[in-house]
Protein backbone atom coordinates (compact mmCIF):
# COMPACT_ATOMS: atom_id res chain seq x y z
CA UNK A 1 0.00 0.00 0.00
CA UNK A 2 1.70 3.28 -0.69
CA UNK A 3 1.75 5.95 1.89
CA UNK A 4 -0.03 9.17 2.08
CA UNK A 5 0.91 12.20 0.88
CA UNK A 6 -0.53 15.24 3.12
CA UNK A 7 -0.35 19.17 3.05
CA UNK A 8 1.63 20.97 5.50
CA UNK A 9 0.00 23.89 6.26
CA UNK A 10 0.83 27.33 8.33
CA UNK A 11 -0.95 28.59 11.09
CA UNK A 12 -3.23 30.22 8.90
CA UNK A 13 -4.07 26.86 7.46
CA UNK A 14 -2.50 28.01 4.05
CA UNK A 15 -0.86 25.10 1.83
CA UNK A 16 3.04 25.39 2.40
CA UNK A 17 4.24 22.09 0.98
CA UNK A 18 3.41 18.38 1.35
CA UNK A 19 5.18 15.27 2.90
CA UNK A 20 4.49 11.31 3.64
CA UNK A 21 2.43 10.66 6.62
CA UNK A 22 5.33 8.80 8.44
CA UNK A 23 7.43 12.16 7.95
CA UNK A 24 4.82 14.43 9.92
CA UNK A 25 4.40 12.23 12.45
CA UNK A 26 8.05 11.64 12.85
CA UNK A 27 9.07 15.83 12.64
CA UNK A 28 5.41 16.60 14.22
CA UNK A 29 4.89 18.76 10.95
CA UNK A 30 1.35 20.79 11.13
CA UNK A 31 -1.14 19.38 8.63
CA UNK A 32 -4.83 19.12 8.27
CA UNK A 33 -7.29 16.56 9.91
CA UNK A 34 -11.01 15.81 9.88
CA UNK A 35 -13.06 15.03 12.60
CA UNK A 36 -16.65 13.84 12.64
CA UNK A 37 -19.01 14.12 15.71
CA UNK A 38 -22.17 11.66 15.32
CA UNK A 39 -25.13 12.15 17.36
CA UNK A 40 -28.58 10.50 17.80
CA UNK A 41 -32.24 12.06 18.15
CA UNK A 42 -31.63 11.32 21.59
CA UNK A 43 -28.24 13.38 22.01
CA UNK A 44 -25.88 11.13 22.41
CA UNK A 45 -22.72 11.09 20.40
CA UNK A 46 -21.36 7.88 18.37
CA UNK A 47 -18.23 6.93 20.10
CA UNK A 48 -15.61 4.85 18.78
CA UNK A 49 -12.84 2.94 20.66
CA UNK A 50 -9.76 2.51 18.78
CA UNK A 51 -8.21 -0.78 17.70
CA UNK A 52 -4.82 -2.13 19.35
CA UNK A 53 -3.12 -2.26 16.09
CA UNK A 54 -3.69 1.75 15.64
CA UNK A 55 -0.29 3.86 15.83
CA UNK A 56 -1.97 6.87 18.07
CA UNK A 57 -3.65 6.20 20.58
CA UNK A 58 -4.54 2.43 21.00
CA UNK A 59 -7.36 1.01 22.52
CA UNK A 60 -8.36 4.85 23.62
CA UNK A 61 -11.75 6.02 22.71
CA UNK A 62 -12.63 9.11 19.91
CA UNK A 63 -15.18 10.27 17.96
CA UNK A 64 -17.60 8.24 15.36
CA UNK A 65 -14.40 9.25 12.46
CA UNK A 66 -11.67 10.95 11.74
CA UNK A 67 -8.51 10.99 10.22
CA UNK A 68 -5.89 13.16 7.84
CA UNK A 69 -6.45 14.94 4.77
CA UNK A 70 -4.67 13.49 1.67
CA UNK A 71 -2.84 15.72 -0.45
CA UNK A 72 -5.36 18.35 -2.49
CA UNK A 73 -8.18 17.15 -0.53
CA UNK A 74 -10.49 19.51 0.97
CA UNK A 75 -11.58 18.93 4.46
CA UNK A 76 -14.93 18.10 3.45
CA UNK A 77 -13.91 15.03 1.01
CA UNK A 78 -11.91 14.13 3.97
CA UNK A 79 -14.46 14.03 6.14
CA UNK A 80 -16.65 12.09 3.68
CA UNK A 81 -14.24 9.58 3.12
CA UNK A 82 -13.31 8.81 6.27
CA UNK A 83 -17.19 8.41 7.58
CA UNK A 84 -17.63 5.87 4.69
CA UNK A 85 -14.07 3.71 5.57
CA UNK A 86 -14.85 3.79 9.08
CA UNK A 87 -18.09 3.62 9.80
CA UNK A 88 -20.08 2.50 6.55
CA UNK A 89 -22.10 6.00 6.00
CA UNK A 90 -22.91 8.82 3.52
CA UNK A 91 -24.56 11.30 5.18
CA UNK A 92 -25.18 15.22 5.13
CA UNK A 93 -22.42 17.36 7.03
CA UNK A 94 -22.52 20.38 9.04
CA UNK A 95 -19.02 22.01 9.37
CA UNK A 96 -18.90 23.42 13.41
CA UNK A 97 -15.26 25.01 13.31
CA UNK A 98 -11.28 24.40 13.29
CA UNK A 99 -9.52 23.15 15.74
CA UNK A 100 -5.98 23.76 16.45
CA UNK A 101 -4.32 20.50 18.55
CA UNK A 102 -0.24 20.29 19.40
CA UNK A 103 1.09 17.83 22.01
CA UNK A 104 4.52 15.47 22.55
CA UNK A 105 3.25 13.44 19.44
CA UNK A 106 0.55 15.40 17.15
CA UNK A 107 0.27 18.63 15.49
CA UNK A 108 -2.46 19.49 13.71
CA UNK A 109 -5.67 21.61 12.40
CA UNK A 110 -8.60 19.63 12.84
CA UNK A 111 -12.06 20.78 10.70
CA UNK A 112 -14.61 19.29 13.14
CA UNK A 113 -18.10 18.69 11.70
CA UNK A 114 -21.36 17.09 12.31
CA UNK A 115 -24.34 14.71 12.01
CA UNK A 116 -26.99 13.33 13.08
CA UNK A 117 -27.51 9.71 12.18
CA UNK A 118 -28.90 6.63 13.95
CA UNK A 119 -27.32 3.92 11.39
CA UNK A 120 -26.88 1.00 10.75
CA UNK A 121 -23.01 1.46 11.16
CA UNK A 122 -20.59 -0.92 9.14
CA UNK A 123 -17.44 -0.42 11.62
CA UNK A 124 -14.45 -1.26 9.99
CA UNK A 125 -12.67 -3.39 11.68
CA UNK A 126 -9.14 -3.20 11.33
CA UNK A 127 -9.04 0.48 12.70
CA UNK A 128 -11.71 -0.01 15.46
CA UNK A 129 -12.87 -2.18 17.75
CA UNK A 130 -16.55 -1.12 19.13
CA UNK A 131 -18.43 1.90 18.50
CA UNK A 132 -21.39 3.26 21.06
CA UNK A 133 -23.52 5.77 21.60
CA UNK A 134 -22.79 7.56 24.38
CA UNK A 135 -23.80 10.46 27.08
CA UNK A 136 -22.31 13.51 27.89
CA UNK A 137 -21.57 12.33 31.46
CA UNK A 138 -20.30 9.30 29.74
CA UNK A 139 -17.74 11.37 28.09
CA UNK A 140 -16.42 12.89 30.91
CA UNK A 141 -15.97 9.98 32.61
CA UNK A 142 -13.63 8.86 29.90
CA UNK A 143 -11.78 11.69 30.05
CA UNK A 144 -11.03 11.73 34.07
CA UNK A 145 -9.94 7.89 33.77
CA UNK A 146 -7.77 9.11 30.52
CA UNK A 147 -9.45 6.94 27.93
CA UNK A 148 -10.44 9.35 25.42
CA UNK A 149 -7.61 10.35 22.90
CA UNK A 150 -5.94 13.82 23.86
CA UNK A 151 -7.13 15.18 20.72
CA UNK A 152 -10.35 14.71 21.30
CA UNK A 153 -10.71 16.65 24.89
CA UNK A 154 -11.01 19.97 22.70
CA UNK A 155 -13.09 18.46 20.07
CA UNK A 156 -15.82 17.70 22.80
CA UNK A 157 -15.44 20.93 25.00
CA UNK A 158 -15.95 22.57 21.55
CA UNK A 159 -18.50 20.92 20.78
CA UNK A 160 -20.66 21.07 23.69
CA UNK A 161 -19.69 25.04 23.04
CA UNK A 162 -21.18 24.74 20.17
CA UNK A 163 -24.47 23.24 21.20
CA UNK A 164 -25.35 25.28 24.13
Amino acid sequence: MKEEIMDLVDENDNVIGQSPRSEIREKRLLHRGVVIVITNKEGKLLMQKRSMSKKIFPGKWGFAAGGGVDKGESYESAANRELEEEIGINTQLTKIAPIRYKDETLNHIFMMFHAVHEGPFVMNEIEISELKFMTNKEIEDLIKNNLLCADDIPVFKKFIEHTK
